[in-house]
């Protein structure tokens, strides 16, 4: 799941913290320690890091304030050197679109139940029907658990030539105008955010243990077969909150819970539960590589 969007990077950086600390002090949802798959994730799009972008970057921003202090010279110095780094990387990389410049992990976990989120669902409907639009949408932004890979990124196709167009308003002592023009430029870093659905995290999780607990056994032992049915249970419970929040559409939520039914019978019964367990990892392991 990736959303692409324009922001200004002094304001990402300045609110995502206040964002997260906000969350946490409602006890709406709150910040939880990142799963192994985000930090791969994250150490995946940090790989593709530009460091020439970056300088290119950080030289822009070093104009701005060079331009604020009244120094044109240093701040004219900057941006060729901001758009020397660029032409390198286009250079470099012809048909990139987006130079990524940053990378941050943002974890939300929503700690209520399906009905906890059922209920609030009903609320922000509510809400909404009342004109209270702004009172619905803080209590929706709480319906969420993921994991957000935040990519910044520098549009390659406007970027440059947008540095480009301050240095003649400069040259004509236009600060203002040039100062104007190189905030607007800075807010026009676009972000991409790869969003992966805590839940379904978790439901793999607790399928891959139950896979280990398995094993090589056709006729399960009662004491495994007592731990695989827990597991399922939460794992069952991890999907509905998926479903619940929007991340699963129904279709591909009741073939999973349809393979789970399917397992919980074959325990009952002391059946293989080997092939049914393998598809209904293969599900859930599919449909997290689509959101990659």
């Amino acid at each position: 799941m990736k959303r692409i969007r324009h922001i200004a990077l002094c304001a990402m950086v300045a609110t995502v913290p206040v964002f997260q600390a906000a969350l946490a002090s409602e006890g709406q949802s709150h910040v939880t320690k990142s799963p192994k798959q985000a930090t791969a994730q994250a150490a995946k799009e940090r790989s593709h890091i530009m460091e020439d972008a970056v300088t290119a970057l950080n030289d822009t921003q070093a104009s701005l304030r060079a331009l604020e202090a009244g120094d044109k010279t240093k701040a004219l110095d900057l941006l060729a050197a901001a758009v020397g780094k660029l032409e390198i990387v286009t250079t470099a990389h012809p048909d990139l679109a987006l130079a990524p410049v940053d990378v941050n992990v943002i974890i939300r976990s929503y700690p209520g139940s399906v009905k906890d989120i059922e209920k609030a669902k009903k609320t922000a409907g509510d809400l909404l029907d009342d004109g209270r639009v702004q009172d619905a949408r803080y209590l929706l932004d709480s319906l969420a658990s993921e994991v957000d890979v935040r990519v910044t990124n520098i549009p390659l196709a406007t970027y440059p030539n947008a540095i480009k167009k301050v240095v003649p308003l400069i040259e004509k002592g236009k600060t203002k105008e040039a100062v104007q023009e190189l905030q607007h430029t800075l807010s026009t870093l676009m972000v991409t955010d790869h969003i992966t659905p805590l839940p379904v995290l978790h439901a793999q999780d607790l399928l891959a243990q139950a896979r280990k607990t398995v094993g090589d056994q056709k006729s399960i032992e009662k004491k495994d077969a007592t731990s695989v049915r827990n597991l399922l249970n939460t794992a069952k419970l991890e999907l509905a909150k998926a479903r619940a929040l929007g991340y699963l559409d129904k279709k591909a939520y009741q073939a999973m819970l349809k393979d789970i039914h399917s397992l919980e019978k074959k325990l009952s019964d002391h059946n293989d539960t080997r092939g049914v367990l393998d598809a209904l990892k293969k599900k859930v392991d599919d449909f997290l590589n689509t959101l990659k």
